[in-house]
Order: structure tokens, then C-alpha cells, then sequence
């Protein structure tokens, strides 16, 4: 029976990675890393790359993991936000998808710096990663997705890309802010965010945000001060009990189990909900890369594997 080994976010740390794969019992065969059981395979969850210090060498690797058939990988939104970096709007302003100010840039210039922007490597990443799909939801496998499972969401991506690459039009359209497509990706990839008090606000990849991610897992109550996500070592004041009605909207209802990454975790590694799995336990920062293998004979057990930070 098929098993599936479903790993958190990268972010370039290759050696972590590398440990964890030999710790699943992954090995080098042919340029490939494999599993000795031809029916058990990798999924990414997203961002392989920005922040660490492998970034290359992790997209390298991945990459030919799912060529050799031995992964499949979902796109992140750090991999989404290289392709706007890279696309120019059609506009006749010069600006870019995702605009080249230096917040921006500072949270992508170790990528680029590794890559060499502009490097037909650089054009190689890129190619490969307008073919990374949003979310896998097939037969005979897991359901994943980068940050949220959201089928309004994913009703309007679907019916504009189908299952073709990311065009350069498709990236702009999903960058225009107040779009319905880029709504639509922002859930997707980045997850659910609303409004903080005015006067309250965080600081996030050397941005301050008035606006927080919710716990679209965590909906019993759709109350601020119970599903706001501030980053971790962050305080962002006490936050109001102000309820969140239309917060429901996000809310998971399918008994299918779902995994995604995405959230900087802490902790032992674990379901956040009932049959809903976060596999990103910070492995950019100080955190452990995670694994959660899934075998499809035993349905709704998990086993998780974690690198610790060095």
C-alpha cells in the first residue's frame, strides 16, 4: 500500500533536509533520492527557498526527486512570490508583479544572491516552478496544500488556469491587488488574514502588518483573540474578544484529512485539529524540519519525524 512522507517547509535548509530524507530511509539512487519501497514517496508542502543558507541545492534536489517520480510538491507562496519578483506588469509602468522595494527585496535577496539573479539556472527555477501545482487532491493521495483549503478559493483559480502552468498574465492578474484571483491566491498560499485593531500591529519579514493570519483550523469560536496568529516572541497587545462571523466562511469541513505547512509552529509536532496537519515547525529559523508519513492502509494515524535545529 502506498505510504507518503509529507515534509514541512524547507526554506534552503539543506542539511536539515538532507537528514530528514536519510532518517526516512530516502538514499541517493541515479542523481534521485528514493525510498527503497517503490510505493512510498515525498510531498512538499512549499517554500523550499528564501531565508537558509542551501537554497540552491534544495530546489536542486526536490527537483529531481519529482522528476525521478520519487516526490510531488505543491507550490508555496515564497515560491509564487519568485515568479511575481521575475514578471513584469504589461502596464507600461515598469513595476513588477511583486514590487522590488526593499522589504520585498530583502526577503527574497538570499535566493536571488544564490541563484544569481538572472542566471539561466534562475530561468531554469522559474520555469519549473510556474508547473507546481496549488494543491493535490488525487486519488491514492494525500490532500495538500500550502496554507488553506478553501474550495471557494480553489473553484476560482481552477477555472482560470485549469491544469496548465502559471502564465505571466495569470501571475500578474493574481498580483493586482483587490482582484478576485488575487483573493483568491492570497488564501491559498499565504491563508486567511483579517483587520487588527487600529494602533495594533507586528512585525513580519522586516514588515510591519496591521493584518494577522487566523487559524482557519480553529473556527469553533471565530473569536480575534482566539484565531489571530502573531509570530512567535511577538506581542501584539491584547487583542479584543470581537467576533469574527464571516471567519466561518474559512472553516474546513470535509473528514478527508488535509496537510498544509506555512505557520512557523512550535512544539511537538502533531494534528492541530482533528484530521488537519501542519507540517511546518520553523526549520527557516530555529525550528525542526518536519515529516508526517501517511500510510494508506491505516488512514488517519500519523507518524512524525523531525530534524532538530543544530
Amino acid at each position: 500500500m502506498p505510504i507518503h512522507d509529507i515534509i514541512g517547509d524547507v526554506h534552503g535548509q539543506f542539511a536539515k533536509l538532507v537528514a530528514l530524507l536519510d532518517a526516512l530511509g530516502y538514499r541517493l539512487v541515479d542523481g534521485a533520492y528514493r525510498h527503497p519501497d517503490p510505493e512510498r514517496t515525498a510531498i512538499f508542502v512549499g517554500d523550499l527557498i528564501d531565508r537558509g543558507p542551501g537554497q540552491v541545492e534544495t530546489v536542486e534536489l526536490v527537483r529531481a526527486m519529482v522528476e525521478a517520480g520519487s516526490a510531488r510538491m505543491v507550490m508555496g507562496n515564497h515560491e509564487f512570490n519568485a515568479l511575481g519578483w521575475a514578471t513584469p506588469m504589461d502596464d507600461g509602468s515598469g513595476a513588477w508583479a511583486r514590487p522590488h522595494n526593499e522589504a520585498k527585496r530583502s526577503q527574497h535577496e538570499a535566493y536571488l544572491a544564490q541563484v544569481v539573479e538572472g542566471s539561466p539556472l534562475h530561468h531554469e527555477h522559474l520555469d519549473w516552478f510556474r508547473t507546481l501545482p496549488l494543491w493535490i487532491d488525487e486519488p491514492g493521495l494525500p490532500r495538500v496544500v500550502h496554507a488553506c483549503w478553501n474550495e471557494p478559493a480553489m473553484t476560482s483559480i481552477r477555472e482560470v488556469l485549469g491544469d496548465q502552468p502559471m502564465s505571466a498574465e495569470f501571475i500578474r492578474e493574481a498580483s493586482r491587488t483587490g482582484s478576485n484571483l488575487y483573493e483568491a491566491v492570497e488564501v491559498v498560499l499565504k491563508g486567511p488574514e483579517v483587520d487588527l485593531p487600529s494602533g495594533v500591529e507586528f512585525r513580519l519579514e522586516n514588515e510591519d502588518r496591521t493584518r494577522a493570519r487566523i487559524a482557519w483550523w480553529n473556527l469553533e469560536e471565530p473569536i480575534l483573540s482566539k484565531i489571530a496568529l502573531i509570530p512567535h516572541g511577538q506581542d501584539a497587545g491584547t487583542l479584543p474578544d470581537t467576533e469574527l462571523p464571516h471567519a466561518v466562511d474559512y472553516r474546513y469541513e470535509s473528514d478527508q484529512p488535509v496537510y498544509f505547512g506555512h505557520y512557523w509552529m512550535r512544539g511537538a509536532p502533531g494534528p492541530v485539529a482533528d484530521g488537519m496537519i501542519c507540517v511546518d515547525y520553523s526549520a527557516g529559523k530555529d525550528g525542526s524540519l518536519v515529516a508526517c508519513t501517511v500510510d494508506s492502509a491505516t488512514p488517519g494515524t500519523w507518524e512524525f519525524t523531525e530534524i532538530p535545529h543544530a
